[in-house]
């Protein structure tokens, strides 16, 4: 508790411009020690502000983003409630103590993001002018009022009214609450990511497929035989937010696993050398050449250099080597077993290795969680891979998705919903590590997804989707340009729907790159037209 209390020092000030991420550094970093000690230089604000909660790890860590952002302290209690000079409110509402504290957070900062337009930056954003509008509620007077005042209106405005206007929320982050899992605290407050405590996992070990469905998979196995130190596989509870990533034991389906250290490596990165963006694609299979074509899929943006290399046939020696070398992204197509990464002369185990030098990598081969876990624990900071037998066709579909998913400045775990999409036996990915990480920026500083519906000959309804990336978090302004204005908007997730002739549509595909979805199927901008989309 005296540590989440700490994470408020990182606030850079505790007006409502708190919710631009510009003006919210990282919460201090926490280790398990045998006393309790924080620099003089970390010092929670004086809010006023204190969250009352049972001392259990479970309820601590589920505030741990709220108290973050309010810059509250957090003490034991009985009772689940947040409490200030003026007003106590409770946080075990009609929904259950987690979902209370996560609508508590979405409600204050959403409310944050319409108050600070009466502050020092006064954009028009379309969400927070319709909220303003609807409510009897003087928010310029309100702005200059103190934090409490700010909270007590903020909590008493009907969460019906705000629903239907605040943008989906990021990201989930399930926390299994052990002690040794509270180390992920601040980057799940750096993330404002919303926080649920399940259980320990106790599910089972994926089954291999049938010899019959394995004969068209990325697998070299036909015996049935399974990885004998593969981890339990966790289901998670679906989730609202547009992301959702798993911390503790277990190979959570469809989602990101996520740990300490590779966070970590986010604020430790060095600035490269050399400016440089290198991608490596090896292939050691004759008979998945055609991903090959992936190598054309990287490295087509104006305004970012890269070097993009692709290796065939490697042996164990010549792959240990590239994996000691300081690659951005290696995209591996082969096979993998609970052996290892198969090459010409055998199989490379990379549990075995002492240092990787490889920062991101997608192994698009059956089974590749081993493997790819033990990079992670060696020096990578995120990856993409599979936990059961993929078939050949899907896979490659997969994977040249995610290349120009993640060239066009995609985070890992906004790129592989997506990618997904282009086949029915997509869920067998998942993310390792840090799953925000990107390869390199976007030109708009997101990800962002267009799905165009058509609706009479020539007409069309343009549906705008964002995703948030390190660079651009919670709290960011994105600007949409049609018919030469712009309109503001509260990212990420759905933005707007725009109706738009042909020629409208086509001058705005020709702006940047961008995904496409469409009669189901996935398409890039810069590779059809409105003539196309008949």
């Amino acid at each position: 508790m005296r540590a989440v209390s700490s994470f408020g020092s990182a606030l850079k000030t505790t007006s409502p411009e708190r919710s631009f991420p510009t003006l919210r550094d990282h919460p201090p970093l926490v280790e398990s020690g045998n006393e309790f000690s924080v620099p003089k230089s970390v010092e929670r604000p004086d809010t006023g502000i204190e969250i009352e909660v049972p001392q259990e790890y479970a309820s601590v860590y589920a505030v741990t983003p709220l108290a973050f952002y309010l810059g509250a302290k957090v003490v034991p209690g009985r009772v689940p409630r947040l409490v200030t000079d003026d007003f106590e409110y409770s946080l075990t509402g009609s929904a259950d103590f987690e979902q209370t504290v996560a609508d508590t957070l979405q409600q204050v900062f959403f409310l944050d993001c319409v108050t600070r337009t009466e502050g020092y930056y006064d954009f028009t954003i379309q969400s927070c002018q319709t909220v303003k509008e609807r409510l009897d509620i003087d928010f310029a007077d309100l702005y200059d009022s103190s934090l409490t005042e700010q909270l007590t209106t903020y909590l008493s405005i009907p969460s019906e009214i705000l629903e239907p206007h605040m943008p989906q929320w990021h990201l989930t982050t399930d926390v299994v609450p052990t002690l040794g899992n509270a180390e992920i605290l601040p980057f799940v407050a750096d993330d404002l990511s919303l926080v649920r405590c399940p259980a320990e996992p106790t599910g089972k070990s994926l089954r291999p497929q049938p010899p019959a469905i394995a004969e068209f998979c990325r697998t070299t196995s036909m015996d049935g035989e399974s990885d004998p130190s593969s981890e339990l596989v966790v289901e998670p509870t679906p989730t609202n937010t547009m992301e959702h990533a798993w911390v503790g034991k277990g190979c959570p389906l469809g989602s990101n696993k996520l740990t300490v250290d590779s966070r970590r490596r986010r604020i430790e990165q060095e600035p490269a050398e050399q400016p440089n963006i290198r991608i490596q694609v090896v292939c050691n299979d004759e008979g998945m050449k055609a991903e090959g074509a992936v190598e054309e899929m990287y490295g087509f943006r104006d305004l970012v250099e890269y070097d993009v290399d692709i290796e065939y046939d490697l042996t164990t020696d010549e792959l240990r080597k590239m994996l000691r070398e300081p690659i951005d992204f290696l995209h591996y197509i082969g096979h993998v077993d609970h052996q290892g990464i198969q090459c010409t002369n055998g199989t490379l185990d990379t549990t075995a290795l002492e240092t990787i030098g490889v920062r991101m990598f997608l192994l698009n081969a059956c089974r590749s969680y081993k493997q790819g876990k033990a990079l992670i624990e060696k020096g990578s900071q995120a990856g993409i891979v599979t936990v059961s037998d993929v078939s050949n066709r899907s896979a490659t579909k997969v994977g040249q998705s995610l290349a120009r998913l993640l060239n066009a400045g995609f985070s890992l775990r906004s790129a592989l919903p997506i990618a997904q999409k282009q086949t029915l036996f997509g869920h067998q990915y998942l993310i390792i590590g840090d799953g925000g990480a990107t390869i390199c920026q976007s030109p708009s500083g997101f990800g962002t997804h267009l799905k165009i519906i058509p609706k009479s000959k020539g007409k069309y309804t343009v549906e705008i989707y964002t995703y948030l990336v390190p660079t651009h978090s919670a709290g960011t302004i994105y600007n949409s340009y049609h018919k030469e204005s712009y309109t503001s908007y509260l990212s990420p997730g759905y933005i707007d729907s725009v109706k738009m002739a042909a020629d409208e549509l086509d001058q705005y595909l020709n702006r940047q790159q961008y995904v496409i979805e469409y009669d189901g199927d996935i398409y890039w901008s810069d590779d059809i037209s409105a003539s196309d989309l008949t």
